[in-house]
């Protein structure tokens, strides 16, 4: 397939109109009805919550919290929770239909969703970030269920959040509800590779593309995906570089495997 340029960023600074301009390109490519358009640029539910937060010196802050869910077509919709002080209802949604997408492409029976809270949580204690996890949760009690929508870290969070989440959402239910979110600890039902699985998916994606086509027709895409592993993705495989280094010495694969079953509960 020739390479195609994709479309300019029409809103640098806006992340959803930065998403709906490729989003406009890629459906101008497949012939998209207009009206299947119509619906899928816009998000199914936008939740906002104001999250009033016990501080460790007795203050109380409100915290603004974000839930979209893009679509719910396929099937529930899915996707991460992130802290970050630069968390907007206009990145949400961007990274709500970005999910979309994904779940598209790979044939899987889910949508779209993210979630998020502006905040800082490199400022704030274990006990802070676990009070606002579980009043989020709280917030969100009717718009999560495995059924519905479902949760997963993302920047800011991890399993520790997540076991957080799960155990609010199973209080509040009278029951253990472990489907409910994804992304926990092992012990808690979690699934083994998961922090690994992203670096690997890039690790696959980079030996399967032909980054030696320099002076041919291909060398503007071999140029971009270069860019792109580089500037947009280094970071992620330096964080989860752990499976590459298990995986890629001499035997570890088996050393991998002996690893990964050791760790199961």
């Amino acid at each position: 397939m020739a390479y195609i340029e994709p479309a300019p960023l029409l809103d640098k600074e806006n992340p959803f109109e930065a998403m709906m301009s490729r989003f406009r390109t890629a459906s101008q490519i497949l012939g998209l009805e207009e009206e299947v358009y119509n619906v899928l640029k816009n998000p199914a539910k936008q939740v906002i919550v104001s999250l009033p937060v016990t501080m460790d010196d007795g203050s109380i802050k409100v915290f603004e919290g974000y839930r979209v869910i893009h679509s719910t077509i396929l099937g529930p919709s899915k996707g991460g929770i992130r802290f970050d002080p630069h968390v907007n209802l206009d990145e949400v949604k961007a990274l709500a239909a970005w999910m979309t997408w994904k779940c598209a492409v790979v044939d899987i029976p889910y949508d779209g969703a993210k979630g998020g809270v502006t905040c800082n949580p490199r400022e704030m204690s274990s006990g802070e970030i676990e009070r606002l996890m579980r009043a989020y949760t709280q917030s969100m009690q009717d718009v999560f269920g495995p059924d519905q929508d479902i949760p997963a870290p993302d920047m800011g969070t991890g399993p520790r959040e997540m076991a957080w989440l799960m155990d609010q959402y199973s209080r509040n239910k009278g029951m253990t509800v472990s489907a409910v979110v994804t992304g926990k600890p092992i012990v808690m039902g979690g699934s083994l590779g998961r922090t690994e699985a992203t670096g690997r998916g890039v690790m696959v994606s980079t030996l399967g593309t032909d980054l030696t086509a320099a002076g041919t027709a291909s060398a503007p895409y071999a140029l971009k995906v270069m860019t792109v592993i580089i500037v947009v993705l280094f970071p992620i495989v330096l964080g989860y570089q752990t499976w590459a280094y298990r995986t890629l010495r001499p035997g570890g694969e088996e050393r991998a495997m002996t690893s990964s079953t050791s760790a199961r509960p």
